[in-house]
């Protein structure tokens, strides 16, 4: 006939997928058995618990569950338990204390960006962090955000006041997510990482209790922690950053024909690299083209010579098209939201950090044997300058040599379904050439839970991680991360449905919760 079926069986934690593939339509038989059980899963003590105590709760009965259990990346098909969702610390502390009394795997979810989807899992609760207020005090420059903000959330308010916290390059990104693990965008040579402007944190641990994070104060280490180490002790429920000001933007775009590829990526090292800090210059390729984008940040004191002679090297590259735009800094933020929208296919390579100026060779002939054959992009990502100012543990980001951060991207919408695995493919063995080769890599493009993984996400930092780890998440109840993914986590229950077939109707064992650990985080 005309169909495929593939099963897949993930050890013991979860459940039987059948997937039948008919002309690019997909149809998952688990949804299908999450569905039919809501009225068991109505019936877990965990749910009536929290709904008891006044909590909103969604479960597979209700219409907004399929909505809600959505994330950024399509490619992430998951059914949790339920859904909670919290709007302050009293809710959140609430909600964990709850599951934890009642040893539930728990997710928790800010923006949901992570494209290898860590803020939801199979059988397990999201607390969905809710709270988007931000608030900034122009006198000392202080922005205080909320745990579920996005950075569009950040930029609306802090323009107002002409300053700005370092982020990245998306403006529909989770502040959590990028602040925790690192934060590399438009702003990192100019003033650093997101994570070195976090100056304080409100925490949930996981036993309800809150505290908070800050310089001088008992719990200074665990801010070190947060610094770089992402979300791996407890749940932020308010950020506050120090705040830069910073006036409008000017935003570069140079596009070349891939035939010019290798002079290009070697002209852009050196542009990279003499540019001024506020004048970050990003590389994009992707056959059949190769793309310079740089934003020159105007600062209140700006070096306007040194600005117009950096931008007359750009024209005298002979672009096939160039485009200028002054922007304030929240529209720079937006421009590439578009083609990073949610509902679109995702998968990252891994992640390369090189502290030299002249790439290797071998890195410009992988970058383009990768991009020249396959429909991926590469992402070459300018560092340097604010970031080397720090010691490699002055915070959990150890990377602070680092002159380039690159990876593999592979996007598909659901018209392109088969071209999945030959991105995914492309995309993973780019990424394993390339750290081969690299000094290490970035937590927050692609988290690495093997043990060597680890190492290359935060080197000699790893040990006192662990620590901090052991100190305030004594039983790993914090386990969307990939620090966590190689500790013991016996102690929380996934409530996984298993698949009825003909040779399995036993009634006893059907549908029943398992006592198992949660999946290390998906590849």
């Amino acid at each position: 006939s005309n169909f495929s079926i593939v099963t897949c069986n993930q050890r013991e934690y979860c459940s039987y997928l059948v997937f039948v593939s008919f002309t690019s339509r997909i149809v998952s038989l688990q949804k299908q058995c999450y569905n039919s059980m809501h009225e068991e899963h109505e019936e877990v003590e965990v749910i009536k618990a929290l709904q008891s105590n006044g909590l909103t709760v969604v479960t597979a009965k209700h219409g907004t569950y399929d909505k809600l259990r959505q994330v950024w990346n399509a490619d992430i098909d998951r059914f949790p338990l339920a859904i909670v969702t919290v709007n302050d610390v009293a809710s959140t502390a609430l909600a964990v204390r709850i599951c934890n009394q009642h040893k539930a795997a728990i997710t928790v979810r800010c923006g949901g960006h992570s494209v290898s989807g860590l803020s939801i899992l199979d059988g397990a609760i999201i607390i969905d962090i809710c709270d988007t207020s931000v608030s900034v005090n122009p006198e000392t420059s202080i922005v205080s955000v909320g745990g579920g903000a996005t950075w569009s959330d950040v930029d609306t308010e802090t323009c107002k006041f002409g300053l700005a916290v370092p982020a990245g390059l998306i403006s529909h990104t989770g502040v959590g997510g990028l602040a925790l693990g690192g934060g590399i965008g438009w702003l990192t040579r100019a003033f650093g990482l997101t994570c070195d402007h976090l100056v304080k944190a409100e925490v949930v641990l996981y036993d309800g209790s809150i505290i908070t994070a800050e310089e001088g104060g008992p719990h200074s280490d665990l801010l070190w922690g947060l610094r770089g180490g992402g979300g791996f002790a407890g749940i932020i429920t308010k950020f506050h950053f120090a705040a830069k000001k910073v006036k409008t933007v000017t935003h570069y775009e140079l596009g070349f024909h891939f035939s010019r590829s290798r002079d290009i990526l070697k002209e852009y090292q050196q542009l990279a690299h003499t540019a001024p800090p506020n004048f970050p210059l990003y590389c994009f390729v992707r056959y059949p083209r190769v793309m310079l984008v740089g934003a020159h940040i105007h600062l209140t004191n700006d070096d306007d010579s040194a600005l117009e002679a950096f931008a007359n090297k750009l024209h005298k590259l002979n672009p096939d098209s160039f485009n200028c735009l002054n922007i304030p800094l929240r529209d720079l933020n937006k421009l590439y939201d578009e083609g990073n929208k949610h509902g679109n296919f995702y998968r990252w390579s891994k992640s390369a950090f090189f502290n030299e100026r002249n790439l290797p060779d071998k890195v410009i002939d992988t970058i383009l044997s990768c991009t020249q054959n396959n429909d991926i992009t590469v992402q070459l990502s300018p560092l340097g300058c604010a970031l080397n100012s720090k010691k490699p543990d002055e915070s959990a980001f150890p990377h602070r040599d680092a002159l380039f951060e690159i990876h593999a991207i592979g996007v598909w919408d659901h018209r392109q379904c088969s071209s999945k695995d030959f991105k995914v493919e492309a995309v993973k063995r780019f990424g394993e050439e390339l750290a081969a080769l690299s000094s290490g890599g970035y937590c927050n493009i692609h988290s690495e839970s093997s043990e060597a993984g680890l190492k290359r996400t935060f080197g000699d930092n790893l040990q006192r991680l662990t620590e901090i780890k052991s100190k305030y998440d004594e039983n790993n109840m914090f386990f969307g991360n990939a620090l966590s993914a190689h500790l013991p986590r016996d102690r929380y229950t996934c409530f996984v449905p298993e698949i009825v077939t003909e040779k399995q109707t036993s009634p006893e064992t059907s549908g029943k919760s398992k006592t198992v650990p949660p999946p290390p985080p998906p590849p």
